[in-house]
């Protein structure tokens, strides 16, 4: 559950103002990513991360029907995320998951 990540100013910034939280990303190489995590109400609403996003899925030679799993953490008080990347070919994962 998003709120249980959140602190109170986070949550309002994202979910009442529409506002951008500045986060830092890291993979599992450890290689961070500066990106903003923000709400598109366009798209049903969904928290997404940008601005970074697209260099990291570049770095890690991200496809299609690849999974990646979200962590969250914080580092100084700031908002965090780790990603853990499956790959379909090495995870065997059915195109209906």
């Amino acid at each position: 559950e998003i709120n249980e990540v959140l602190t109170q100013s986070e949550r309002v910034m994202l979910l009442e103002k529409f506002e951008t939280v500045k986060v830092k990303v890291v993979d599992s190489i450890q290689r961070y990513y500066d990106m903003d995590f923000k709400k598109w109400p366009s798209v049903n609403d969904r928290l997404v991360l940008n601005h970074g996003w697209m260099q990291l899925v570049k770095d890690n030679h991200l496809q299609k029907g690849d999974v990646v799993e979200l962590w969250s953490y914080r580092q100084d008080s700031h908002l965090c995320f780790a990603v853990k990347i499956y790959e379909r070919s090495k995870r065997n994962i059915s195109s209906s998951d």
